[in-house]
């Protein structure tokens, strides 16, 4: 694991959570054994590979389908959209340079929307 500067001064900003969010991270904190939050049991960085297991573990008790971690950005800016956030809050939040990157990288249509719009 590499720790370096964020590639461009606007990455480095103000991320706002939920008070859900909020809450969980700091009852994960509490649990930590290192200085980071994520750790493994010895307080060691999370590998990846114990990560994505992590996740479909946590998406197949939900009954929810596979993906993967990275996906999450995605379904993070479809979901926004969807709940009629502005594409520039959502630009903002996924930290891209341009509405139309963002909306053209990240925006996935779900059958509701489909619906919705017909």
């Amino acid at each position: 694991m590499v720790f370096a500067q964020p590639k461009t001064p606007r990455s480095r900003r103000l991320i706002y959570l939920s008070g859900v969010a909020v809450d969980a991270l700091r009852g994960h904190r509490a649990l930590a054994t290192g200085e980071m939050v994520f750790t493994n049991l010895n307080g060691e960085l999370q590998e990846s590979s114990s990560v994505t297991s992590a996740l479909k573990v946590a998406l197949d008790r939900a009954e929810l389908p596979r993906i993967r971690v990275h996906d999450l950005r995605h379904t993070t800016a479809t979901v926004l959209l969807e709940a009629r956030a502005h594409p520039k809050l959502v630009q903002y939040l996924l930290g891209r340079s341009t509405v139309a990157l963002t909306l053209k990288s990240y925006i996935h249509f779900t059958w509701v929307s489909i619906r919705e719009a017909a």
